[in-house]
C-alpha cells in the first residue's frame, strides 16, 4: 500500500537520521559501513517520494486517495447498515438468525450521506494542493525522472519542504483511510482529527528502527 510505504520510509529515515545526529555511538556504528548506510538512506528517501506521488497521482487509471474518496462517494450503499450486517455476520461466522447483540449494533451504527462524503473531499483538498505545489515537483524532477536542472534549482525545490509538512499530510491521509475502513466495517462516523491510530503506527516504526540500530555491533 503506497500510504504505508510512504509512512514507513519517512519514519525510518527520520529515526536513523536523528539517532545518528544525537548519539555518537550510533554514528560510529553507521560510520563503519558508510556506503551501505548512504544507499539505505537514499533508498528510503526515494521510496518516500515515489510512494508519496502515487498517493496523490491523478493520471488516468491510477488509484489515488482522491479517486478512492470519489469511488466511496459514488457508492454509498457500500457503507449501509445492510452491508454492515453482512460483514459482521461473515466476520463472526454467524449462521442462522441474527443474534440480538448484532441487531442492536447495526441499529446504532452510523450511516453516511452524500453530504458526508462531500465533507471528506473538502477536508482532503488542501492536502492535495500542498502536495501538488511543494512535493510533486521534487518527485517528478528528482526521483521519478532525471532532471536537467542544476544544483541551485534542486536546492530551491527542497527549500520549500518541511518535515512537519510531510508528517501532516501523511497523518491526514492515513487517518482518512482509517476512517473509511471504520465506516465500512464498524459503522463509525469519521473523526479526521483523531490521530490515535497514526500515532500508534509511527511509534511502532520508530521503536523497531531504533531497536535494530542499537543491536548492531
Amino acid at each position: 500500500m503506497d500510504v504505508a510505504a510512504a509512512i514507513k520510509s519517512f519514519q525510518m529515515f527520520l529515526t536513523i537520521y536523528n539517532l545518528k545526529a544525537a548519539e555518537p555511538e550510533i554514528q560510529e556504528k553507521i560510520g563503519r559501513f558508510p556506503e551501505f548506510w548512504t544507499m539505505t538512506l537514499f533508498s528510503l528517501q526515494t521510496t518516500l517520494f515515489i510512494s508519496f506521488g502515487r498517493v496523490f497521482d491523478t493520471t488516468r487509471g491510477s488509484l489515488s486517495i482522491q479517486k478512492l474518496v470519489e469511488i466511496a462517494a459514488q457508492h454509498p450503499p457500500l457503507f449501509s447498515r445492510k452491508l454492515l450486517l453482512a460483514r459482521k455476520r461473515f466476520e463472526n461466522r454467524i449462521e442462522g438468525d441474527d443474534p440480538q447483540w448484532l441487531l442492536d449494533y447495526v441499529r446504532d451504527a452510523w450511516e453516511p450521506t452524500r453530504a458526508d462524503f462531500e465533507n471528506l473531499r473538502k477536508e482532503l483538498g488542501p492536502y492535495c494542493g500542498e502536495f501538488g505545489k511543494i512535493y510533486d515537483p521534487i518527485r517528478n524532477k528528482i526521483y521519478a525522472h532525471r532532471s536537467k536542472e542544476d544544483e541551485t534549482a534542486v536546492y530551491r525545490l527542497f527549500s520549500k519542504t518541511a518535515i512537519g509538512g510531510v508528517q501532516t499530510i501523511l497523518r491526514f491521509v492515513h487517518t482518512l483511510l482509517w476512517a473509511l475502513q471504520e465506516m465500512a466495517y464498524n459503522g463509525r462516523k469519521p473523526d479526521l482529527g483523531n490521530f490515535t491510530d497514526f500515532d500508534r503506527y509511527v511509534e511502532k516504526l520508530q521503536n523497531e528502527t531504533e531497536t535494530f540500530l542499537r543491536r548492531l555491533t
